[in-house]
């Protein structure tokens, strides 16, 4: 019997008017590349190494318009000016009993307004991005809300 753990990351993109109560445009796309330091501090944070929590206070997703594929010996987001990082909204991060963690935040009117093609979640505190996807999601203009997550399944 081969031991395997997998790691499934989707993303999911709501986009919105400002003042709509529903989405104009969502989208979903997978995968990302697990970043060395972000993966070393989930080890750190198994074994009481580091208090760094991803939690509600610590966690931010980030966002940036640089395409450059993503390596795990990235630091995180590889945009040199358009890049912006969001604390969770209330009550995210999201764990429990389904082997899964969802992140969410919202970048709202006048917030990360480009091209957004890269993403990841960021410990705010220690500065370590656990990952990095790119993607092009296109444009995020004046008068919009996108609200973005990650969901993070293990089996």
């Amino acid at each position: 019997m081969d031991d395997k753990l997998q790691w499934k990351a989707s993303w999911r993109i709501e986009r919105y008017i400002t003042g709509a109560t529903e989405p104009y445009n969502v989208t979903e796309f997978e995968h990302n590349c697990g970043l060395h330091a972000g993966i070393n501090l989930l080890f750190d944070l198994m074994t009481g190494a580091n208090a760094n929590h991803f939690d509600n206070s610590n966690a931010e997703i980030g966002v940036g318009d640089d395409d450059t594929a993503a390596a795990g010996a990235q630091l995180g987001l590889q945009a040199a000016v358009n890049k912006e990082y969001k604390g969770m909204e209330t009550g995210y991060p999201v764990s429990g009993a389904l082997q899964r963690v969802d992140f969410r935040s919202s970048f709202g009117d006048g917030e990360a307004q480009y091209y957004w093609k890269e993403f990841c979640v960021r410990n705010r505190t220690g500065g370590t991005n656990l990952n990095r996807k790119v993607d092009d999601q296109g444009e995020k203009r004046a008068g919009q809300i996108w609200i973005i997550r990650l969901r993070i399944e293990l089996s």
